[in-house]
């Protein structure tokens, strides 16, 4: 194998590794966000029927 070759094979192998890490830590920012909006939609719900009870509907 020539010396270009295994350049191209060793930036290709970086490439790959870096969407690998990008999809990975991208991921995690998925799963802190939804479980953040889990928590606010189940506030916002309270909130709701709380003002829904005080309206009398």
């Amino acid at each position: 194998m020539s010396k270009t070759s295994a350049r191209w094979l060793l930036v290709l192998g970086l490439v790959i590794v870096g969407f690998g890490v990008g999809i990975y830590l991208q991921d995690l920012k998925h799963q802190e966000s939804t479980k953040a909006a889990w928590k606010a939609n189940r506030f916002n719900v309270a909130r709701f029927n709380k003002i829904m009870r005080y309206a009398g509907i």
